[in-house]
């Protein structure tokens, strides 16, 4: 078990990590309610792109389409 904890001592240094020498200062409660907070936050951000992405795909056809249709009133108009 000593060996594991020297690797992963010696992971944090290679990454320029600190390296914690006592138990911590948060709370267990709060150490386990923050990643789901920030989960929360990301996945909202996520959901809400993913939501533009789609509108943008769906309203690229409708503005083609309506090109398309401005033009066929111009051909029109000329007559």
């Amino acid at each position: 078990m000593a060996e594991w904890s020297d690797k992963h001592d010696a992971f944090l240094s290679f990454n320029e990590r600190d390296v914690l020498t006592h138990a911590g200062r948060r709370r267990m409660n709060v150490a386990q309610k923050l990643p789901v907070e920030r989960f929360e936050v990301f996945d909202a951000n996520r959901r809400a792109a993913k939501a533009l992405a789609a509108d943008a795909d769906d309203i690229a056809p409708l503005e083609e389409m309506e090109k398309v249709a401005k033009g066929r009133k111009k051909g029109n108009g000329d007559a």
